[in-house]
């Protein structure tokens, strides 16, 4: 499991930035893009956008001729959240 994020703050103070994040996850890769906003030093609200393919149909699914058969799932989500940089 590992990541390789890039952050760029979008004036001089660093209240807003926006970023990018690639990713191994051991099941599947993935990439993110999001918007931080900083609320209070190291607090940050944060919204993106997250896209995940699994490797090796790794992941379970039902189609319309089985109720339970192994297939690939990709993932694609939107996030929202508060995180807090140590």
């Amino acid at each position: 499991m590992g990541s390789l994020t890039y952050i760029y703050a979008l004036n001089d103070e660093k209240t807003h930035a926006i970023g990018a994040m690639l990713g191994y996850l051991g099941s599947g890769a993935g990439a993110s893009i999001f918007y931080l906003l900083n609320l209070y030093e190291s607090l940050d609200l944060a919204f993106g956008y997250e896209y995940i393919e699994y490797i090796g149909g790794l992941s379970y699914g039902a189609d319309e001729s089985s109720s339970e058969r192994i297939k690939e799932i990709d993932e694609t989500s939107f996030r929202f959240g508060i995180q807090y940089q140590f």
